[in-house]
């Protein structure tokens, strides 16, 4: 929740400003992504089938990190790759709902504690990962400067992806 807060929240903002690319522009792209979402998920729900929760986690996280790592380099160029950064947000959201899909499913299979109860805790986290992110990539953008929310994002995806991979090891046990 903490990278992708950032980047969603911020999304507009972000690539008006470093990229020079208007607003109305990102807001069409995400009702694409939307649509495009529907796909996605479809995909994501048949790997989570076959592989696990938690492989889908992992490929999320690894597009969290591929797609900072492009912006943030996109950041320094010269802008004749206009569309890019658009192509990769909409990348970004893809991982993003496959990230949220796979949460619950996660959930219940490392607790013991009632359904309910654990709904409640996941929600819980959700909204303050959302906070925290937010505050934090405000923070740094403001300290940093606009491109240094993709940084945060990559940063904070690398904690969650170790996270997943220490995960992953202790449900297959």
């Amino acid at each position: 929740m903490i990278a992708s807060s950032n980047q969603v929240a911020q999304g507009p903002n972000l690539f008006e400003s470093l990229f020079l690319i208007d607003k109305s522009a990102t807001a069409l792209l995400l009702s694409l992504s939307s649509v495009v979402s529907l796909l996605t998920l479809d995909i994501a729900g048949l790997a989570f089938t076959k592989f696990s929760a938690a492989k889908v986690w992992i490929v999320g996280l690894v597009g969290y990190i591929a797609v900072g790592l492009v912006l943030s380099l996109l950041v320094s160029g010269d802008g004749r790759l206009f569309y890019l950064p658009l192509v990769m947000h909409l990348l970004f959201m893809q991982c993003l709902s496959m990230v949220d899909m796979v949460k619950p499913a996660i959930v219940a299979k490392v607790t013991t504690l009632p359904a309910a109860f654990t709904q409640g805790l996941l929600l819980f986290a959700i909204a303050g990962g959302y906070a925290v992110g937010t505050m934090v990539g405000g923070i740094c953008a403001e300290w940093f400067g606009m491109a240094s929310v993709f940084n945060l994002v990559i940063y904070a995806a690398m904690i969650a992806l170790l996270f997943a991979v220490i995960m992953e090891s202790k449900i297959k046990s």
